[in-house]
């Protein structure tokens, strides 16, 4: 399981079960969000290129095969102030969106679309069908709405 605070000035937080924590500062917060989950870490695999961007790396290691420390559960704590980021950081609610449909709906970034074109070379490294990964939002119940209308909006774009 972990715990990843959002707060003010653009910083994301990560705290695993045993305590301690990583914090990924002055960057976007899908950028953080792959900082604070270790997605950062390289994946070497001969003969294969795999993309670098946050989004392909969030993917690239929730479905590696040989990840074994693998989180099930995440934490994403004072969700509202992803609203006071959105404000700082233009877009920042979109990256939330983009990297909740990679843990809750298995979303493929177009980058890592392009490599299922490898087949087997790809395959034999990346599980397609790795279970959703559990996201509790927790946020001030003042708001509530705001929180709701991001989750109504995630629905409708399909995400």
């Amino acid at each position: 399981m972990l715990q990843i605070d959002l707060r003010r000035r653009t910083r994301i937080e990560a705290h695993g079960v045993g305590g301690g924590g990583v914090k990924a500062e002055d960057s976007s917060p899908l950028e953080q969000l792959a900082v604070a989950l270790k997605a950062r870490e390289p994946i070497e695999l001969p003969g294969l290129v795999l993309p670098n961007d946050p989004a392909s790396c969030l993917w690239l290691n929730l479905h590696h095969r040989e990840r074994k420390d693998r989180i099930t559960h995440l934490i994403l704590d004072q969700f509202e102030e992803i609203f006071t980021l959105g404000a700082e950081w233009p877009g920042a609610d979109a990256e939330v969106r983009e990297a909740l449909t990679i843990f809750v709906r298995g979303a493929i970034p177009p980058a890592i679309e392009t490599l299922l074109d490898e087949g087997e070379a790809f395959l034999k490294h990346f599980h397609l069908d790795v279970p959703p990964l559990h996201v509790l939002l927790t946020r001030l119940s003042q708001l509530g709405a705001k929180t709701n209308d991001f989750l109504a909006r995630m629905a409708r774009e399909g995400a």
